[in-house]
């Protein structure tokens, strides 16, 4: 009987010692929670240069010449804001396309996803895929969605319109683009 109770004595003993120990590791574990390490969004700026490398065309026929100025859209097929976005995103090409800026939207979506959205929402401008979101938003310090941006034909961001677009924001836009014009 007492070397079943010695068994007993030790196995409770390394039960509470191996409990220990995991309290002890919880517990540093929630410290570092407690005390994140900083998480710096490095976000985009006007003057920034902004890279077309990491993205593909949506439809074959969609070209990008980097060396002109345009606008471009910055979106995902499921969030609310770019999709509310559109319309205004639609006007705005309507106006500024024909005068020689192109609208170029950019898809941090796949490319299956964001082609059946282009389909079904009849976009009408050129739309591009990020290859890797995540690398392409690191880049390119896009940390949010939706985002307009006026890009110089040098390739450097001159203005940003971020969050839901307005009639207001979109005349911003088609005045940036005229104002641009007009300095060269």
């Amino acid at each position: 009987m007492k070397s079943t109770t010695t068994i007993y004595q030790v196995f409770i003993h390394l039960t509470i010692v191996v409990l220990a120990a995991e309290v002890y590791i919880l517990s540093a574990q929630n410290r570092k929670l407690k005390n994140p390490e900083p998480f710096v969004v490095d976000t985009l700026k006007v003057g920034d240069n902004f890279s077309f490398s990491e993205i593909e065309p949506v439809k074959q026929s969609d070209r990008l010449d980097s060396s002109r100025a345009m606008v471009i859209v910055v979106f995902t097929t499921i969030c609310p804001y770019c999709h509310e976005n559109l319309a205004v995103w639609g006007k705005v090409a309507e106006v500024i396309e024909p005068e020689g800026t192109p609208m170029v939207g950019i898809s941090l979506s796949s490319m299956e996803t964001t082609r059946q959205y282009v389909d079904e929402n009849s976009i009408k401008f050129a739309v591009f895929v990020a290859r890797d979101s995540k690398s392409f938003g690191k880049k390119n310090h896009v940390a949010t969605v939706p985002q307009t941006l006026f890009i110089s034909s040098h390739g450097m961001v001159a203005r940003i319109w971020r969050g839901k677009m307005s009639g207001e924001k979109a005349s911003e836009v088609v005045v940036a683009i005229s104002e641009n014009y007009q300095l060269h």
